[in-house]
């Protein structure tokens, strides 16, 4: 297994933006039309570029480029090949360079042929172990798009991994497509007013947290402080008013493990915004 390393700190406090990029290098398999090999892996390990070289099937690692495509455009698409009696096979792309803790949103065309059932996994290579966090099985013979979210936590030596699969049930064999991969980090609270503004620094400890975390106010306390919690829906799930000491606990008493969002005022002034992680 190919393993990046994250550049990764725990960033406590964020200034929100919605950051539109995708974070896969080829999502489309090709470049103005020609086939593009790079940056996904067989599950032999190898880069499939050796296949932009000479289309043949390669019945070893179960991973080829097909000239097929979905309606939202292009031509080429890369397939997986299912086996019956036998494990999943895949092929992988591996995130690099990206900080924090975030939503990520996974979006993939999906199309399943014969009697392959294809399917799409966000996963985590930590220390040489990789676990799966959320995963879909697609479930149409013709080109459909299909969309998972996570909040995910990474180490600075973790990898994120985006797994292709395809597998068949019983002594059958088939073909999985997969194309216009697509990761964003889906972070904004679009439905909340001002996140644009910057407010002071206000750096909550621990974070992540289990039991409870403090927020250390940046101000002399001559006027009362207010604080409101959201969730990744941007809907408003707590609102502690007047507060009058320096320093604010917020437990997790009644919160699901994931990541908020908040926001504090001082006399209605946007003072600070970021997020926590609930573990």
């Amino acid at each position: 297994m190919k393993t990046f390393l994250f550049t990764l700190a725990l960033t406590t406090l964020t200034f929100f933006h919605c950051n539109a990029q995708n974070l896969i290098t080829n999502p489309d398999f090709e470049n103005s039309g020609q086939l593009d090999c790079q940056s996904w892996y067989d599950e032999c390990g190898r880069e499939m570029t050796f296949l932009c070289d000479t289309i043949t099937p390669d019945t070893t690692c179960y991973a080829m480029f097909y000239q097929d495509a979905p309606p939202a455009g292009g031509s080429w698409s890369l397939g997986v090949t299912g086996v019956g009696n036998s494990p999943e096979n895949y092929a992988n792309t591996y995130i690099s360079g990206h900080s924090g803790s975030h939503i990520y949103e996974l979006k993939v065309w999906v199309k399943d042929i014969g009697y392959a059932t294809g399917g799409a996994k966000l996963e985590i290579e930590s220390q040489g172990h990789l676990s799966t966090h959320k995963y879909f099985m697609a479930n149409q013979s013709d080109w459909s798009l299909y969309t998972l979210t996570d909040t995910l936590t990474l180490q600075p030596s973790d990898s994120l991994v985006i797994s292709l699969y395809a597998i068949a049930a019983g002594p059958t064999t088939g073909n999985a497509y997969f194309d216009l991969v697509q990761l964003k980090v889906n972070d904004s609270l679009s439905g909340l007013p001002n996140l644009a503004e910057a407010g002071k620094e206000i750096t909550p400890y621990p974070n992540p947290f289990t039991g409870y975390t403090v927020f250390n106010m940046p101000v002399e306390m001559h006027e009362a402080i207010s604080f409101d919690l959201f969730d990744i829906q941007g809907r408003k799930i707590k609102s502690f008013q007047n507060i009058s000491s320096k320093s604010f606990y917020l437990s997790s008493e009644g919160l699901s493990k994931g990541l908020y969002f908040y926001k504090i005022y001082c006399s209605k002034n946007l003072l600070g915004i970021g997020k926590i992680v609930v573990e």
